[in-house]
């Protein structure tokens, strides 16, 4: 029930209404107009708006009390709680108690009310994150004035809760307006407030806010406060603390940060007297863990530290100038370290503007008249106007920009290691030049003693390009390009000009050996406006190994983003021709063929060496390469007459493959066929898996000769005969391929060049997953002595391959050599024991112990007296007295030898002083001699030998000649 009830003494009492009646009302959804009320505050005459309200309300209209009170206004705005006021209608001498039990409001319902005192139609505006608040809620208390008032209480928001307890005193000024209290921040969402949310999560902070003036010229506050929690880049940071103090318009503050991944103190101030801001800050960041916190993704964890300090004038990137200076950085990831003791970035501003850098990887300038907020805008419309078809030159010319730079690159492996490893960069490099946009003219000079952008390899580079009117201008040279040990192009030289949408590029180069490898070729390019550039080949010269290529006329190809699209490319050298037509690209549908006509293999050597291969034979047929620039695969019908590998040659070869995009597989078979016979037959698959490839691939040999791969066994082993014959399987995958089966080898032969000595053998082999099995092969020597061989040769997916063998000598000949081999020592020898040999290829151990048999004669020459008796190499003492020996030789790469050589009475020693008059002593004995070979050692033979018996031809200038007996 509604009521309102007025209680007075007299009817005097109206004479003084606002003082003297007492009022009482009750009201239940009642409705007022802000202009009723301008009876009684003026000053809401204004407010063209109405409140809707209940509760009980007692009391003077200058000292009443209200409670139960619920008011709303506009579509938002709701209050429920009690009110005290004492003092209007004068608003400023009001006191207000406000108990609030709920209040909730919106941004859009605030700015419906005109601004403070009400007297034009000027409304509040709140600032626009307010909107991303929605609807706030507010419970708590208000008790003061208008002008000197505590706010106490919680607000809940769309974007999280506020607490605060403020005591707010609004002076006659801004400058004597104070505040002072506490504000409390729980899971706020501080980057959707501010418009960050890429950037900034949700908060947790407590902040003690002390000081007076609003107004930049008027501040004199401190604060103090402490973020439990800040959500940055995805990571949620603890243990911040802030002080701050600004006065003066100068900021002083200092930030500490002890989170898991952030530890560093950071202070400075911010002058905000002068007409630009002045910055000037330090800090010690002892770590900052950068993956960890999301600031940069690496694959292994990343961390940095370093001393900050920095010194800028400027609101901006343009007016900026002063310093940033880290010193003592160190850069961490995984288990490698980037060290710089100074990196120190200066901007400068005058009649011209320079920007300079200065550190242990890079000295740089930049220098002129520009901007670098268009920057971007400059180098587009530059590109714009000399290749238009590439990009859309801006309808808006850009601010004329004059700038002069200048990088010299100093040791930048560290840099290039981590961040680009397949780039290598000499220090010394130069990069220069002058743009000037108001005339058109680009000046570009680069000069590098050698870069890498790995595979290629690129000495004494030099590029020189400049533009005028129309054209871009370049002329280049290269001292050597290098795609691996092998294949190298020297003296290239690359020059050519641009006009507008067409180019025309000069390319000369020769090849590791002029007379066999040498191009010259002018490339002529179009750039179309669809994206594409069509490109004409027309060659001056082209050497292929030693035999001069033509290509025709009309060929061309299309080039864009994704692909290579070749059209009549016929390359033609007397009746060899190779036709090249098709999409180089990297989806399936790309297909690239080539047809063979009367082609020599071998002009492929020149590529293939830098896989150990060397091939010969004349091809015709055709192949097709689907995907080159994904994972290719070839159909192919090729046959190749007289197949040869490394000079021998294995017979006529015909492939077949086909790929069968279903299974995502390619078919192969392949025969080479030899004096009418299958020596060689392949079938099989090769699957394309997104992982790992598979592999299910079925050879077999039948008599196949093995001289042909002997090549491999160069400088352990020559002469290497017989035939094999058997299946093997190659299954697995491309990364760990897995080979078994088993051979048959006949009539096998070879000398091992060390010894000079040859031994022959049949056996079987059996081939497993991890080795190569073979057990009692009977060793014939050149004699017909037989030793027995045992062991395998282990690996690891045809990989690391490792050496167990164990040899049983049986009168054996184990040296054969004359002079000629070797100087230190030389001869026959045959001997009974033991050899063990393990160890990987590059690095094998011999372990030898044998004993001297029948028919063994070792010649060690002493051909100069002097050497022989400065080096201390055979001393004579009394007969019987051991005699030690040392050898010298140097370099023995990849072999450790250690033997024991027991030589019994069967062995001959001749120690020679003059071959060609005969002056050798020679001798019967018994004695062990011990020899050692290794890559960091010398060659070194020692031991104790007792000559039993032996004879000494004494001659001297062919006068004297007297046999010695002992």
């Amino acid at each position: 029930m509604e009521m309102l009830f007025f209680d007075f003494d007299d009817l005097d009492d109206f004479e003084n209404f606002i003082k003297n009646v007492r009022w009482k009302g009750d009201f239940n959804t009642s409705k007022v107009d802000f202009y009723d009320l301008s009876f009684f505050a003026k000053e809401l005459s204004n407010i063209n708006r109405s409140v809707n309200f209940k509760g009980n309300f007692s009391g003077t209209v200058d000292r009443f009390k209200g409670k139960n009170v619920v008011l709303n206004y506009g579509n938002d705005t709701f209050f429920k709680g009690k009110v005290n006021m004492t003092g209007l209608p004068d608003f400023f001498e009001t006191y207000i108690e406000l108990n609030v039990d709920e209040l909730s409001f919106s941004k859009k319902d605030i700015e419906t009310i005109p601004l403070w005192p009400f007297d034009s139609l000027k409304l509040i505006q709140l600032p626009e994150q307010m909107t991303s608040l929605g609807k706030i809620k507010f419970k708590g208390s208000f008790n003061g004035f208008y002008n000197d008032f505590v706010a106490y209480g919680n607000i809940n928001t769309d974007l999280g809760f506020i607490s605060s307890d403020l005591n707010l005193k609004l002076g006659s000024s801004d400058r004597q307006t104070t505040y002072r209290g506490n504000l409390k921040l729980n899971d706020f969402d501080i980057g959707r407030f501010w418009n960050l949310s890429n950037v900034l999560g949700k908060t947790t902070l407590k902040a003690k806010l002390e000081g007076k003036g609003f107004d930049l010229k008027n501040i004199n506050a401190n604060i103090e406060g402490e973020v439990a929690s800040l959500e940055l880049y995805n990571y949620n940071y603890s243990n911040i603390d802030l002080n701050g103090h600004f006065e003066n318009k100068l900021f002083t503050g200092e930030l500490l940060v002890d989170d898991p991944h952030l530890n560093l103190n950071f202070e400075g101030d911010i002058d905000f007297t002068k007409e630009l801001p002045v910055f000037n800050f330090n800090s010690s960041i002892r770590k900052i863990d950068l993956t960890a916190l999301n600031l940069l993704e690496r694959k292994n964890a990343a961390s940095l530290s370093a001393d900050l300090s920095i010194s800028l004038v400027g609101s901006n990137i343009d007016n900026a100038q002063g310093f940033i200076e880290a010193r003592d950085l160190v850069y961490t990831e995984g288990d490698k370290v980037i060290n710089a003791d100074l990196v120190n970035i200066e901007s400068k501003l005058g009649d011209w503007r320079e920007l300079s850098i200065t550190s242990d990887f890079v000295d740089g300038k930049i220098s002129g008249e520009y901007s670098f907020s268009i920057l971007p805008q400059t180098i587009h419309h530059f590109t714009a106007t000399y290749l238009p078809a590439l990009l859309e030159e801006n309808s808006v010319r850009p601010v004329a920009q004059n700038i002069n730079f200048k990088a010299t690159l100093k040791e930048t492996k560290e840099l290039t290691t981590l961040f680009v490893p397949e780039l290598s960069i000499a220090p010394g490099s130069v990069i220069e030049g002058v743009l000037n946009t108001s005339s058109n003219f680009l000046s570009l000079k680069v000069k590098s003693k050698s870069f890498e952008i790995f595979p290629v390899t690129f000495e004494n580079f030099d590029v020189d390009g400049k533009t005028d009117a129309a054209n871009f201008s370049f002329v280049s040279s290269f001292g050597e390009i290098q795609f691996n040990d092998s294949i190298r192009l020297k003296q290239v030289n690359v020059s050519g000009i641009t006009n507008k949408d067409t180019a025309s590029v000069r390319v000369q180069f020769n090849g590791k050996d002029s007379t066999l490898a040498k191009a010259s070729c002018f490339i002529n390019a179009g750039f179309l406006k669809t994206g594409y550039t069509v490109l004409k080949f027309v060659p001056e010269q082209l050497l292929l190994h030693g035999q001069q290529w033509d290509l025709n006329d009309s060929n061309y190809m299309l080039v864009d983003s994704t692909s290579f699209l070749f059209s009549n490319f016929n390359f033609t050298n007397g009746q060899q021709k190779i036709s090249i037509n098709g999409i180089a690209g990297r989806d399936t549908t790309a297909k690239l063929s080539a047809v063979f006509s009367d082609f020599q293999a071998s002009q492929f050597n020149d590529i293939l060496s830098a896989y150990d291969v060397q091939i010969g034979g004349v091809t015709n047929g055709t192949a097709q390469v689907v995907s080159v620039l994904g994972k290719p695969a070839m159909n192919a019908n090729l046959k190749i007459k007289n197949l040869m590998w490394f000079a021998d040659t294995l017979g006529d070869a015909e492939v077949n493959s086909v790929w069968d995009s279903r299974e995502n597989k390619i078919k192969v078979d392949a025969v080479v066929t030899h004096g009418g016979d299958k020596n060689i037959l392949i079938n099989g698959a090769y699957i394309f898996k997104e992982n790992d490839d598979e592999l299910d691939f079925k050879a077999k040999l039948n008599k196949t000769y093995v001289h042909s791969f002997s090549h491999y066994l160069d400088g352990l082993a020559s002469e290497i005969g017989g035939v094999a014959s058997g299946e093997i399987y190659l299954n697995g995958t491309a990364k760990k391929p897995e080979l078994t089966g088993k051979l048959y080898l006949q009539k096998m032969g070879f000398k091992v060049d060390y010894l000079n000595t040859k031994y022959t053998f049949s056996t079987e082999v059996d081939i497993l997953k991890d080795r190569f099995q073979f057990k009692n092969i009977s060793l014939f020597d050149s004699k017909g002595n037989i030793s027995t061989v045992n062991g395998s040769i282990r690996h690891n997916h045809l990989n690391k391959f490792y050496f167990d063998i164990d040899i049983k000598a049986n009168r054996a000949q184990v040296l054969n050599t004359g002079p000629q081999d070797n100087e230190l020592y030389f001869g026959e020898a045959y001997a009974s024991g033991s050899v063990s040999i393990t160890g990987y290829l590059d690095y094998l151990i011999m372990d030898i112990g044998l004993r001297s048999e029948k028919g063994t004669k070792i010649n060690i020459p002493l051909n100069n007296p002097d050497e022989l008796s400065k080096s201390g190499f055979i001393n004579f003492i009394n007969r019987g007295i051991d005699t030690v020996v040392t050898v010298i030789r140097p370099d023995f790469t990849g072999i450790e030898m250690n033997m024991d050589f027991d030589i019994t009475q069967d062995a001959e020693m001749f120690l020679i002083f003059d071959s060609k008059i005969g002056d050798v002593i020679v001798g019967r004995g018994e004695g062990t001699i011990t020899m050692s070979i290794s890559p960091s050692e010398d060659l070194k033979m020692q031991g104790n030998y007792r000559i039993s018996e032996g004879k000494y031809l004494f001659t001297m200038q062919n006068i004297i000649n007297k046999p010695f007996i002992f």
